[in-house]
């Protein structure tokens, strides 16, 4: 008797021990929460800084074929800006458009001796840069490498000068196109620094043409490495 009392204690007890687990509550960990990929696009502006370095070739002619005496020069200095833009993002692929105004301190200087002229010094100084051009590119999130190309002008004035300090001096506007690649990365949800390499060929133009017998044609092609910073709309 003794033992049947014991079996049917021993049952209740699980059966009300299993009761109340199915009654305990049950916890669920928490997914983990992922950061938002990030977001290209938009409208941007912002600012940039850099330098610029190459060759430029200038070129004293006179009609007839009487002469043509072609003389080169470093061609470098510093510029700065500001850029505004666009971007679109499909899946990993960037497209957008980017114009820039700079302002330029790039210039070269060398001595030439023309014939019926004298010995003399030439000067030609960018002051004024911009381009507008695509941009393509591929994003590894934060990341942006992209190929850019496009429209390019300038506006450069060239000297000419003598040994006592008698100098003459002629504006033109260049245009030409500029292509290079960059890379860009996002820091915050809209601000983003970027560096770039551009090269700039920005075509010949002829001075002085209206004043003598001698034309002076400039040909400018130049490099550009420049960095800067974006903020997204």
């Amino acid at each position: 008797m003794k033992t049947i009392l014991a079996s049917v204690s021993f049952i209740a007890l699980s059966v009300s021990a299993s009761s109340a687990a199915d009654l305990a509550p049950s916890y669920t960990k928490a997914p983990m929460l992922q950061a938002a990929a990030y977001n290209w696009t938009g409208f941007y502006a912002g600012l940039n800084a850099g330098y610029a370095f190459g060759r430029e070739t200038s070129t004293a002619s006179a009609g007839g074929g009487i002469f043509s005496i072609s003389n080169s020069s470093a061609y470098d200095g510093f510029l700065g800006g500001g850029q505004l833009g666009y971007n679109a993002q499909f899946g990993s692929i960037v497209v957008g458009v980017e114009g820039d105004i700079q302002y330029a301190d790039v210039g070269g200087k060398f001595s030439v001796l023309v014939p019926g002229v004298g010995g003399n010094f030439e000067t030609n100084k960018l002051n004024a840069f911009g381009t507008v051009r695509g941009r393509v590119g591929f994003a590894f999130d934060r990341v942006l490498v992209y190929g850019t190309g496009g429209f390019a002008a300038g506006r450069n004035t060239f000297t000419l000068s003598d040994a006592v300090g008698t100098s003459v001096d002629d504006s033109a506007t260049h245009t030409g196109w500029a292509a290079g690649a960059g890379l860009e990365y996002g820091i915050r949800e809209n601000w983003s620094v970027k560096a770039e390499y551009l090269h700039v060929d920005l075509g010949s133009k002829d001075y002085f043409s209206g004043i003598g017998l001698v034309v002076f044609q400039s040909r400018m092609k130049f490099d550009i490495a420049r960095a800067g910073v974006n903020y997204r709309f």
